[in-house]
């Protein structure tokens, strides 16, 4: 990766260069398994953020049975020429960059990666998180037991001046983890590596014209999607049923929590001194965040003058 020099700390609408229009050049693909790959050189790489819409997103079986989808760890096992001509897609928890271990096999060049990821709304990503955590280490809390938790997380970070991101471990590269390592260690200037970072997410945002899916945001986002994967609108109401309630009967999202994070969200708000540490506490998720919402529309606008309400999923769903 040749781009890997950390930019200073500037404005979001700095980092979004005016040549920047939110459109996508790939071949597209038409989610059917006896369809050829669109081409060798381009793939497309679903970033798997931590609690971000992965269960909705891309990462559903009905979609994965209708697509070449790999798992992260199956492009080290599996023969590059048979990757190049039956791989579509690749999903998982890794962070951009993967895509380097593939090449065109035809003309020994690097292939082309089109990269999607989903952002959540920082207070909810958080609380998610933590109650993903406690679930996976079997913490079976009730309602105040995980609010308490919580604040008391929240004091310590607030105590120690760390600050969440969950994104980092996704959107920088191999190159920039190391940067990042090298000067924290020559430097001890933690925090202000740490902001540094925060625009280099930023920028490779741009750099990678990642695919923007924001979970607020559901229906533009799988119509983005839709876009890319489905160009030939085949698997429009599979797209339709990620947007039913969790309860619906046809619905493939279902909620993996017996507790609810917006109530959860609701009672650490209401407590304002707790409010106030976890606002800083989340600073960096939030600036990414309000930065992706940023790009998300850009994209959107793109689409919507390309294809019109083509791909609109809005207007197909009962209210």
């Amino acid at each position: 990766m040749s781009n890997n020099v950390i930019l200073p700390s500037i404005s979001s609408s700095e980092l979004i260069p005016s040549s920047y229009d939110g459109s996508f050049d790939g071949p597209g693909w038409q989610c059917s398994s006896n369809e050829p790959a669109p081409s060798p050189k381009d793939k497309l790489f679903f970033t798997h953020v931590f609690k971000t819409a992965g269960r909705t997103g891309l990462r559903h079986v009905k979609l994965r049975k209708l697509l070449r989808v790999i798992k992260p760890l199956d492009m080290f096992t599996t023969p590059r020429t048979k990757l190049q001509d039956h791989m579509d897609i690749a999903i998982g928890h890794y962070s951009v960059g993967i895509h380097e271990n593939l090449i065109d096999t035809m003309t020994n060049e690097a292939i082309n990666p089109q990269y999607v990821a989903f952002f959540r709304e920082p207070y909810a990503h958080y609380v998610s998180g933590t109650l993903f955590h406690a679930k996976d280490d079997k913490i079976d809390w009730s309602f105040e037991e995980a609010v308490e938790a919580m604040k008391s997380e929240i004091r310590e970070y607030h105590q120690k001046k760390k600050q969440l991101n969950y994104y980092y471990a996704y959107l920088t590269y191999p190159e920039q983890k190391e940067y990042e390592q090298k000067k924290k260690d020559e430097t001890k200037r933690n925090r202000a590596i740490d902001e540094e970072m925060v625009q280099q997410i930023k920028k490779n945002i741009i750099d990678f014209n990642i695919a923007v899916g924001v979970v607020e945001y559901m229906s533009d986002s799988l119509e983005l999607i839709q876009s890319l994967i489905d160009v030939n609108r085949d698997l429009t109401d599979d797209f339709k049923s990620l947007l039913k309630p969790a309860h619906a009967t046809d619905s493939l999202v279902k909620n993996q929590s017996k507790l609810s994070s917006s109530k959860i969200v609701k009672a650490l708000k209401e407590d304002e001194e707790i409010f106030k540490m976890w606002t800083e506490m989340m600073r960096h998720e939030s600036e990414i965040y309000e930065f992706a919402l940023q790009v998300h529309q850009i994209q959107m606008k793109a689409l919507r003058k390309k294809h019109g309400n083509r791909f609109s999923l809005v207007e197909t769903i009962s209210t």
